[in-house]
């Protein structure tokens, strides 16, 4: 898990973790479909927070102090944005921001992450009520959630569950309090 985690802190560990990772990626007993999600998802995770850090630009957010509520702001922007992106990777796939459809719940799945990683600095002792730049990120979720539900195509909604799942259980496998928000969206 530390591992993983690592790719937050250090990007530069990102090759080093792919590399840790890519034999279980490989196993035949998963007949290459997680090969298939994992690339397009993390490229659409990317594209979220860039829409999200455009998003504080536009919104006239760099001028100011950090607070939750510009954080909150900016997600609801670059959902916005993120939206347009998918809804423009529906008619041209040749761009270099495409996003297929499929993975429109990116955003989701990205802030279901950062819960876990959350949990589990709590766990380590790290002390995030000092961080008053950013809201809980159960709070992000449930309201990328909310701005989101519509968007989501049958298989887009099944990949966010799955991920629901599978942070679910490394929540559980870590022995960390379970995520404070609802997955499945309706």
């Amino acid at each position: 898990m530390s591992r993983l985690f690592d790719l937050y802190g250090h990007s530069g560990a990102f090759d080093r973790s792919r590399d840790y990772i890519a034999p279980y990626l490989l196993d035949p007993r998963y007949g290459g479909d997680i090969l298939k999600v994992t690339y397009p998802l993390a490229r659409a995770m990317i594209v979220f927070i860039l829409c999200h850090e455009i998003a504080h630009i536009q919104l006239g957010h760099l001028a100011r102090e950090g607070a939750p509520e510009l954080e909150l702001e900016a997600d609801a922007k670059a959902a916005a944005y993120f939206r347009q992106v998918v809804r423009y990777g529906q008619r041209d796939r040749d761009t270099h921001i495409h996003v297929d459809p499929k993975m429109a719940g990116a955003p989701l799945i990205f802030s279901m992450i950062l819960e876990l990683f959350e949990a589990w600095l709590i766990a380590k002792s790290v002390d995030l009520e000092n961080d008053r730049q950013h809201p809980p990120a159960a709070q992000r979720t449930a309201q990328l959630q909310t701005l989101m539900a519509d968007d989501l195509n049958e298989i887009a909604l099944d990949i966010v569950i799955g991920a629901s799942s599978a942070v679910t259980g490394l929540h559980d496998l870590l022995g960390l309090p379970a995520p404070i928000v609802g997955r499945q969206p309706e």
